[in-house]
Parts: structure tokens; C-alpha cells; sequence
């Protein structure tokens, strides 16, 4: 806080606001003195919210003002702070019960969702945008790691992988007993145990061996301890589990069972005697498999174990009993012949737990969960057509949705697998009666399948060739008429329509470019002279590449090009998508206001200036687009300023300026018509946010089906993030879309 005084009372603190929000007034935005201010501003609304936690209104307000700070303060140390400080105040908003030292803590959160999805969203945008900044060596950037790795494994999408790699990476920072480590561990605990559970066993060792080495760590830090919201013994029992589970099959690590019995000792000195003798008990099964004796015969919940981990040459008829007589299942899943039911030992150890009857609903569904697994594993590598593997799979993948419920942690990948197992059935019999009885639920994508045999059969009807049909029949009459009588004029002809069909229709391979140089180079051979159409040279041949190819040296070469052509400014756009560094941009828009009369390169400054808004927000840009641009640009400007400031006109504005009668794909394709078409789409999920109506839903989705297949390569990404997060995702939120201005 910048004041000279500490306020310490409510009304002094709302006299200070009242102050300094009259001088905000009269300062010009973005000078040091307004900055200052309105940091200032932020810190006393959270003093004024931690004088009266009970009201969210202070939090509110701080959170807008620290907004608005981090949007006009150029990059600096005082915005790494500041973007720390805002990320954080997003996350108390967001789930104010599950923060410990600042971090989230994140087995809560994947228990029950945060009060705001779009908090955890922004607030990390905000951190990321903030380690984009921080130097390596700052105090604040294993402060940033941390918080953003624990962020991204409850946030709307669960990046797993990188959420915990982060966290990984923070942990090496901080020394041994630092209260931030103790926290990060215990999330990074949380998060491998989650991804051990979702993979195979099997696979798993490193994990799970990382996992124990954590879990010590935990158990060792008694000052962490002391304020941990898991108790210790609780934590002890988990490392028990897990090293359980590395001695038993298939890992097989029985060596391990000293530390099973190290962990049961520290059980006793808490005064867990029960849970303690149990981990005794499996060490003895562990270690000395032969009939039980002492700890292990006074727990019943053993037997199975035992008795399953000397399973080794069990007749295949006494095992594979049919499930139907135990949970109604068909038994169809099961071959009782000993000759064909070969079943691995962990199918059996899993059937076996069945028949010997499990009343808890838990124990069942983990038991149908791994034995569809099994089988469908099995399925997979089995070296002819049958499907009897497959079927039960089916069949305990059903059974498994008869107890599970809606909100389980593996609810949606029990969905997947089952949508799966029926794909591939369909597959191998082409019998389509077992795929119609199961649609897959909201917020699932679905299998590939052959064919859609459901489908009713359409008459068949005249197709009129399209644009691209039209370009490709004209260019080859131009190639059959060149290949009668080669001139420098008909050179030309056929280049501008090659150059020309490239600029319009993007195709996917580089073979008209190829053959365009080749031209080029014959024309100039015959006549060194030769100009071809404006806008066709060698900076937009190597902008051209560069789309085709993705190679940044292509982009570099047309940005070398001298004098400045339009081709250079589209370049230096190019380079600002690729880079992000804003001087590109800038100097893009400079050299595009000295083409004033062209009206291409006055769309293409609209762009640009949409661009320059995502950056900085500066309402004037949106304003200059307006007017500037093609109705596609339009489109996009109204739903910014509707994003910015919520007026339902503008969102009426965007939706009328696209005519969605016009976005005929098959006969229109071009680059500008799949602009127009994810503007509309963007739009609908907009309107679809206020009302809430299904059909704008089906609408959005039916544009990117029918658009998605025409889309060039600088589109494709914008494509699959409205499809994957926008319209197929459960907790879809349009307001969220990221609008990248290609």
C-alpha cells in the first residue's frame, strides 16, 4: 500500500476510497500516477474484505481493480507481483475453503467442483502470463510454479500431465521442511495417485515407487504435520496401500514388504493397532506365502488375498463359474471350457473375488471395472475374430453402470469404454442392433465408426461443381493448352491461376506451389522482363510456403523481401502469431494505413486491429475494425465490444451482420465464408450462455461439422478448440472462448 498511514478502521479505510477513486478520475489511464492508484485501490478493498469476510462485494471490486492493473501495466516486476497477487484473490473467490499457503489444495477440489470455474480459468491465464515473464532466479517463480501446476489439475480441462510436471518442477526448488513444499506434495501425492488408478498396473512401477518416496516425505515433515488437513495416520495408511499394491501381482515387488512392515510400526505409535496388525498381516502373506498364522488369521478380509496370491494352476472350470447364477449377468462373457478359457491370472484373482461373493458396492464396482479392462485388453490381442473377450467386456462394463453414479471420478471413462467395446463390436459382426441401444451421453464425442448404416437413404441428387472444382478444371485446360504451344503469356496465365487457387482454397499439399516456381523460372528464362499480377512475388510465394509448410524459414524470407508489399505486412502478422512480440503487430498496422484506398489490405488492418484489442483492450481498436473491415470483421467486433461491456445489441449485431444462408460450404469454401463461420458459431455459444437453448447448441455444432473439412491450415486450430472445449465439453462456457483473429 502506497499511503503514508496504515488505515486501521473501516471508515477511514472507506475515506481513503473515496479519495482515491475522485483523483483516478482526473489522471490520464496507463501514467504512473494512475497506476499507482489504482494498485493502491485493489490493496484497500482487500483490507476492507478482511475486515468483513462475510461480504463478497470487497473481493469483487478488489478483483476488478487488480484486472484492470494487469491489463495496462507494461511488463515489469511491479506486474510479476501484481499478476501473483490478482491470480491469487481469483482463487479465494473461486474456492475459498480448499487454499493452503496460498496453493490450492487439490484433493478436495477433484471431490467436489470450485463455486467458479471461470476464476480457476482466469486465474490461470493470468499465471501463465506471469511465468512468461519471470526470470528463473526471481523469489516469485517457484511461488508461481506451484500454484499454477496445483490450478491446472482442478481447472475446467485437468492438464494433468503438465499440472503436475509443474509442481515437480516447484518442489525442486524449495528446501526440505519448507511449509510451500509440504502443501505441493501433498498435491502431487493426490494427482499420481489418480493417474496410477486410470493406467495399468503394470505400467505403473516408477509412479508408484515416486509416489512412496512422497508419501515418506510427508510422514517425516512433523511440522507439516502438525497442520496438514489429512491426520498422519490416514497418510500412513495410504503409503500402505501403495506399497501393497507394489508388492502384489504383477509387480511383484515382495522385497518391499520390510517397508510395509516399517510403516505398520509407526500405525502402532499412533495408536492405529487395527489398521496397523492388517499391514503386519500382508507383510506375512508377502513374505512367507504359506497357510496363515498370527496377524493374518485374525482378519478375515485376508483370506481372499491370500488365497488369490497362491492362485497358480487353478483349473479353468473351477474358476470361470458363470456370473449369471451370482449377479444376473449373461454368460455369454465367460467360456467354461477349460480347453478355450484362457484367461490371464488377474482375471482369475478378479473372478474369483466375485464368486467368493462381495456385498460391498464399492469392492463390486472396482472388481467390474478391472475386468472390463482385462478383457478388453485381451480383446485387443487376440490373433483372430472372435469376440467372446469383447463381450464380456461389454457385459461388465454394463454391470458397472447398474452402481456407479453420475458424479464418480471414472463415471465419463467408463462411458468411453463401453462406447469403445460396442465400435469395435460393430466392427467385427457389422451387427448395428447392440451399437443403436446406447447413445452416448452429453459431453462425449464418441467412437469412430464405419459407415452410419442407421442412417435413412437420401435420393440421390444433381451436384454442382463448386468453386474449387471450377479453379482446378480451368487450371487444367490452361496446363493441356501450355503443353500445345509454351509462351511467356500463357506461362503467366497458368501461374496467376495456380497462385490464385492457393490464395483462395489452401490445398493441402505443396505440389502447385512447386510447380508455380518452376514457371516462374521458365517465364523469366524466355522473358527476363515479365511482371506478373500485383501481390504475386517472391515475398508472398515465401508467405505461401510458409502456410503450406508451418517452416518459419519461409516466413523469415518473406519478411527479408524489400520494398514492403502487402505480402511483408501479412508476414509481420504471421510473425506476431508465432512469436507474440507486439512491435510485429504494430509495425503490420503502420505499414497497412498507407494502403488506404485498397480495400483487401483494409480488411486485413481490421484484423490486425482486432489482434491489437486481444492484446491491449483498447476499446478504440475494436471501434477502428468496425468500420474498416468486411462484414466478417464486423461480426468478430461486435462480439468483442458484446464480451467487453454484455450489451445484447452487440450480440444481435454479430449474429445479423452473418447470414448463416450464405455459409454454403460445398459450393463456397474460401477463406473468408470459414472466418464468417466460426464468428457465427462463437456467437450462437454466446447467445446459447444467456438462454440456455439446446437448439443454438445443435446449431454450433452443426457448423463445425459441415465447415471443419474445408478449413486451411492457419484455421484448423481455432476448428478443433470450438469443437473439443465449446460444444463437446460437459461444463462448456462460451464466454471462454479465446479469439484468435487469423
Amino acid at each position: 500500500m502506497n499511503t503514508s498511514t496504515t488505515p486501521k478502521s473501516l471508515s477511514e479505510i472507506d475515506s481513503i476510497i473515496h479519495e482515491r477513486k475522485n483523483a483516478l478520475m482526473i489522471l490520464p489511464e496507463r501514467s504512473d500516477t494512475y497506476l499507482d492508484i489504482l494498485e493502491e485501490l485493489g490493496e484497500l478493498y482487500i483490507a476492507r474484505f478482511r475486515c468483513l469476510p462475510q461480504s463478497s462485494t470487497d473481493l469483487d471490486e478488489a478483483i476488478d481493480l487488480l484486472r484492470e492493473f494487469c491489463r495496462i501495466c507494461p511488463p515489469s516486476n511491479r506486474l510479476l507481483l501484481a499478476s501473483y497477487k490478482f491470480s491469487g484473490l481469483l482463487e479465494d473467490r473461486a474456492c475459498p475453503a480448499y487454499r493452503l499457503k496460498g496453493v490450492i489444495y487439490v484433493e478436495q477440489l477433484l471431490k467436489s467442483p470450485p463455486k467458479s470455474y471461470e476464476d480457476l480459468d482466469e486465474s490461470v491465464l493470468i499465471q501463465e502470463n506471469a511465468l512468461g515473464i519471470c526470470p528463473k532466479d526471481h523469489e516469485y517463480y517457484k511461488y508461481i510454479l506451484g500454484r499454477l501446476g496445483s490450478a491446472l489439475l482442478v481447472g475446467r480441462e485437468h492438464k494433468f500431465q503438465r499440472g503436475a510436471q509443474l509442481i515437480k518442477d516447484a518442489i525442486k526448488l524449495y528446501p526440505a521442511g519448507h511449509s510451500q513444499r509440504f502443501i505441493l506434495l501433498l498435491n502431487h501425492a493426490e494427482i499420481l495417485s489418480t493417474m496410477i488408478a486410470a493406467s495399468d498396473t503394470a505400467s505403473a512401477q516408477a509412479e508408484i515407487d515416486e509416489l512412496i518416496m512422497i508419501y515418506k516425505e510427508i510422514i517425516d515433515d512433523t511440522i507439516g504435520l502438525a497442520e496438514s488437513p489429512k491426520p498422519g495416520s490416514t497418510l500412513l495408511v495410504d503409503c500402505g496401500r501403495w506399497l501393497t499394491k507394489l508388492c502384489e501381482s504383477p509387480l511383484n515387488c515382495t522385497w518391499r514388504a520390510k517397508d510395509l512392515i516399517l510403516v505398520a510400526e509407526k500405525l502402532f505409535k499412533l495408536g492405529q493397532a487395527e489398521e496397523a496388525k492388517l499391514l503386519l498381516a500382508r507383510a506375512e502373506v508377502i513374505q512367507d506365502p504359506k497357510p496363515l498364522s498370527s496377524y493374518a488369521m485374525q482378519h478375515d478380509q485376508l483370506d481372499h488375498e491370500y488365497y488369490l496370491s497362491c492362485l497358480k494352476n487353478v483349473p479353468s472350470c473351477n474358476t470361470m463359474i458363470p456370473l449369471k447364477a451370482i449377479y444376473g449377468l449373461s454368460t455369454n462373457m465367460i467360456s467354461t471350457n477349460p480347453e478355450s478359457a484362457h484367461v490371464p491370472i488377474q482375471t482369475k484373482e478378479n473372478l474369483q473375488l466375485l464368486c467368493n461373493g462381495l456385498s460391498n458396492q464399492h469392492d463390486r464396482l472396482a472388481v467390474y471395472l478391472n475386468l472390463s479392462t482385462l478383457y478388453q485388453r485381451q480383446s485387443s490381442l487376440a490373433h483372430h475374430r472372435e469376440i467372446q473377450y469383447l463381450n464380456s467386456a461389454i457385459d461388465y462394463q454394463r454391470a458397472a453402470l447398474q452402481i456407479i453414479t453420475p458424479d464418480h471420478d471414472f463415471y465419463s471413462h467408463l462411458l468411453a469404454q463401453l462406447t469403445n467395446c460396442l465400435a469395435m463390436k460393430f466392427n467385427i459382426t457389422d451387427d448395428i442392433i447392440d451399437f443403436k441401444k446406447y447413445v452416448p451421453p452429453k459431453g462425449m464425442m464418441g467412437p469412430y465408426i464405419k459407415g452410419s448404416p442407421w442412417e435413412p437413404t437420401v435420393t440421390p441428387v444433381r451436384i454442382m461443381p463448386s468453386p474449387e472444382s471450377n479453379s482446378l478444371s480451368y487450371i487444367e485446360s490452361l496446363r493441356k493448352f501450355l503443353n500445345e504451344k509454351r509462351n511467356v503469356l500463357d506461362i503467366r496465365r497458368l501461374v496467376e491461376a495456380l497462385y490464385s487457387h492457393c490464395e483462395q482454397f489452401y490445398p493441402k499439399d505443396t505440389i502447385y506451389l512447386s510447380e508455380i516456381s518452376e514457371l516462374i523460372n521458365e517465364a523469366k528464362e524466355l522473358d527476363p522482363s515479365i511482371k506478373f499480377q500485383r501481390g504475386l512475388n517472391a515475398a508472398s510465394l515465401n508467405l505461401a510456403w510458409y502456410h503450406q509448410s508451418g517452416e518459419l524459414k519461409y516466413l523469415k524470407a518473406a519478411l527479408n523481401h524489400e520494398p514492403v508489399t502487402v505480402a511483408h505486412i501479412k508476414a509481420l502478422y504471421e510473425q506476431y502469431l508465432d512469436s507474440a512480440t507486439i512491435s510485429d503487430l504494430k509495425l503490420a498496422i503502420k505499414y497497412a494505413q498507407t494502403y488506404e484506398r485498397e480495400q483487401a489490405t483494409q480488411q486485413f488492418l481490421s484484423m490486425c486491429l482486432l489482434m491489437q484489442y486481444q492484446y491491449g483492450g483498447n476499446v478504440d481498436d475494436l471501434k477502428n475494425a468496425l468500420h474498416k473491415g468486411s462484414i466478417t470483421e464486423s461480426s468478430e467486433a461486435y462480439l468483442c465490444l458484446y464480451q467487453r461491456f454484455g450489451q445484447s445489441e452487440d450480440l444481435a449485431h454479430s449474429l445479423k451482420v452473418v447470414d448463416p444462408e450464405t455459409l454454403d460450404y460445398d459450393h463456397n469454401a474460401g477463406y473468408g465464408i470459414l472466418r464468417r463461420s466460426i464468428t457465427y458459431c462463437e456467437a450462437l455459444l454466446e447467445k446459447y450462455n444467456l438462454q440456455n437453448d439446446i437448439e443454438l447448441l445443435a446449431q454450433a455444432k452443426n457448423v463445425v461439422q459441415n465447415s471443419k473439412r474445408y478449413s486451411p491450415y492457419p484455421l484448423y486450430p481455432r476448428f478443433l478448440h470450438l469443437e473439443v472445449y465449446d460444444i463437446y465439453g460437459e461444463n462448456s462456457t462460451p464466454a471462454s472462448i479465446q479469439n484468435k483473429h487469423i
